[in-house]
């Protein structure tokens, strides 16, 4: 058997740093280049904008990399991300499931939510701790209140995730996604 050869593209050649506040510093500058240049009204694109973003799906909001860049972007020093931070958490909102699931992304084009699988609940919980983040810095504030009918359904909806059981017992999705979110989230 013969393996075929990739020809694998070109990247940038990579920056020298004299010290690793250097390299901070230029990762932090490239980080918010990149979240502005994703940056919608409806929240943070999954990928750059682009026609092969858009055929691969991916000119779309996703729940988890969504609240993960809500916390980034409510950290990041930069005023307008900071302004724009929960915008992705509210698109995540108006989509959310009757089951109190938050989808794995929202295709922005369509207005049409995916929920990959019943039960995947990794968006609901980056959800739940950044509103739970932003919240706190207030940025903005008054999220949790905002939120809270959702909230309680997201937090409720954990029950559906059991897979081969009903949920119950310490081990079970419920009891370890409700725990987390109210011990350290203050959600409940």
């Amino acid at each position: 058997m013969r393996c075929k050869t990739v020809i694998m593209p070109t990247m940038s050649p990579v920056t020298r740093h004299r010290d690793k506040q250097s390299l901070l510093e230029n990762c932090h500058s490239r980080s918010i280049e990149l979240l502005k240049r994703n940056l919608t009204p409806a929240g943070i694109l999954a990928a750059s904008p682009s026609s092969r973003a858009g055929k691969r799906g991916y000119n779309a909001i996703f729940g988890r990399d969504a609240a993960v860049c809500a916390i980034g972007m409510a950290v990041s020093g930069d005023k307008s991300l900071q302004r724009a931070a929960a915008a992705g958490l509210h698109t995540l909102a108006e989509h959310q499931a009757s089951n109190g699931q938050i989808a794995k992304f929202v295709d922005l084009q369509r207005q049409e939510a995916d929920f990959w699988y019943l039960g995947c609940i990794d968006s609901t919980l980056w959800w739940l701790i950044a509103l739970a983040f932003l919240d706190r810095r207030r940025s903005p504030g008054g999220l949790r209140r905002q939120y809270a009918r959702r909230i309680r359904l997201a937090i409720s909806g954990f029950s559906c995730c059991s897979k081969t059981k009903p949920a119950t017992g310490p081990t079970s999705c419920r009891a370890r996604g409700s725990f987390f979110i109210r011990t350290r989230c203050g959600i409940s």
